[in-house]
């Protein structure tokens, strides 16, 4: 028992870690003077929500190795995490987006509050069908020629209805979840890393850069107060003093020794962090390869080892040789080893997530609304991006099961002969080859609702094919090439 409660303890540790990076994420990201409380509150936790999920999964795993069935606790935290995360993405999200969109100063606190409550209403509609059909009808059925294995009479002999209501809106979830998966994922994973590797001399062009657009901004906020005769709202006003400071402060004379001095220190600094940051692009590109590589393994291991094929969403029924999994069945035996190194890995994905939406930015039918910049973001880019995160996240999280199918399955049971457990196994003796949590959920998904499975199965392919074009791309490109998107989104990243 004490054990098992140190677990949670280590549980506590990573969860506080994750939520630290989610804040630094949130304030980086937030503009420096006009962000507001409300949405970095939301978006912190929007993005802290599909992290715990990530930490808890090495927990789920370890728990298979007592004897205490432990199995209906967890799945009161995954349901609880589950519901959260539907309540921020129908419900708390889309507030706070709509309540931000008047920019009219004259728009009371009270009339912004009707209209986005107005507006979330819709939202609310989409989640309580989704519940509703969940709950009602139980989408999916088991296949005739698969009822009467023991592994799913095992899994579905102690279904309730609940289950079915809050997988199936998940489920749906993921769908947006996989088309920005594709979207933005490839691109972090293949582009960014090459770019990192061959980028020169940022900062300098950067700085200019920047003091440019500054310039512009001043002079379009000026140019509209002219023309319209009417005063700026509240947020440009305080924009416009910003700005024009900045502007004084740079017409400053400077004594030019002191200036070279200054000019000459930060050309080193520059070079130094030129130096360290082709260090993590070469770093990241070789997880990038890793992580490409196991999911061509994990792809044609289903293809060809998979017991019923498609019609169960290729769950695999032998132990798999994916270099990942085999990486987290042996670190699974020195707990917390495996919850570290998920974590790192989890961190990496959202963090190419991230770097693919500052490139191509946050975009609805490959239109771009929004602007997310390092310290100049507006509440509705956060917002967006966050939920974007949330979406993406819940794919990763289905993502480990296929990349990582016997640890996140079984973990290092092994079964009377002494050999890895299959599904075989499941049900066959009492106190062996119990499967954890995250993978019961997973499997009902893939058994009685294959289609999100075969999704899945295709987004895979998609994500390794589209992850190789763009990291060869990058590699043939020039570097100020206009296919990185945004000119100085990799500095921003």
């Amino acid at each position: 028992m004490m054990v098992y409660g140190l677990t949670w303890l280590f549980f506590g540790i990573f969860s506080v870690v994750c939520l630290l990076i989610s804040i630094f994420i949130v304030f980086y990201y937030s503009h420096k003077t006009e962000g507001e409380k409300l949405t970095k509150i939301v978006s912190i936790l929007a993005l802290f929500l599909p992290m715990i999920v990530f930490c808890i999964i090495p927990l789920d795993v370890y728990s298979l190795g007592g004897k205490t069935d432990r199995s209906e606790s967890l799945k009161v935290v995954y349901y609880l995490i589950f519901s959260l995360i539907l309540v921020f993405s129908f419900i708390f999200i889309p507030f706070a987006i709509f309540f931000f969109e008047a920019e009219d100063e004259e728009t009371t606190t009270k009339k912004k509050f009707i209209s986005a409550l107005k507006f979330t209403t819709f939202t609310v509609i989409i989640v309580v069908i989704l519940l509703l059909v969940g709950l009602l009808v139980q989408p999916g059925s088991v296949p005739s020629d698969q009822k009467n294995e023991k592994w799913v009479k095992d899994l579905f002999g102690n279904e309730h209805r609940g289950d079915s209501m809050l997988l199936f809106p998940i489920s749906c979830m993921s769908v947006l979840g996989v088309l920005l998966f594709l979207l933005y994922m490839p691109v972090g994973f293949g582009l960014t890393p090459v770019s990192m590797v061959k980028k020169g001399e940022t900062g300098r062009s950067f700085e200019g850069g920047e003091q440019n657009r500054d310039l512009t901004r001043k002079e379009a906020l000026e140019t509209k107060q002219l023309i319209s005769g009417k005063s700026l709202s509240k947020k440009e006003k305080k924009e416009l003093d910003t700005l024009t400071q900045k502007a004084r402060l740079l017409q400053r004379p400077k004594d030019d020794e002191e200036e070279n001095t200054k000019s000459g220190r930060m050309n080193k600094v520059i070079s130094c962090l030129s130096i360290g940051e082709r260090i993590f692009g070469i770093f990241f590109i070789l997880i990038s390869l890793f992580i490409l590589a196991c999911f061509m393994t994990s792809l044609i291991e289903k293809l060809i080892n998979s017991k019923c094929g498609w019609r169960c969403g290729f769950l695999l029924n032998e132990p798999s040789k994916n270099p990942f999994d085999l990486t987290l069945l042996a670190l699974s035996k020195a707990f917390p080893i495996d919850m570290v190194f998920l974590s790192i890995i989890s961190v990496y994905f959202l963090l190419t997530a991230l770097s693919g939406i500052v490139r191509w930015q946050p975009r609805i039918l490959c239109f771009k609304l929004w602007r997310l910049k390092g310290r100049r973001s507006d509440d509705q880019a956060l917002l967006i991006s966050a939920l974007y995160l949330l979406l993406i996240a819940i794919m990763v999280m289905f993502e480990y099961h296929s990349i990582a199918p016997q640890y996140t399955t079984f973990g290092a049971q092994k079964n009377k002969a002494g050999k890895l457990c299959t599904l075989d196994d499941v049900g066959a003796y009492d106190g062996y080859c119990r499967m954890t949590e995250i993978a019961t959920i997973f499997a009902r998904i893939s058994v009685k609702m294959p289609f999100f499975a075969i999704l899945y199965y295709a987004c895979d392919w998609l994500f390794v094919i589209l992850t190789a074009i763009y990291m060869i791309m990058a590699i043939k490109m020039k570097k100020k090439s206009s296919f990185a998107g945004n000119e100085d989104s990799d500095d921003d990243f």
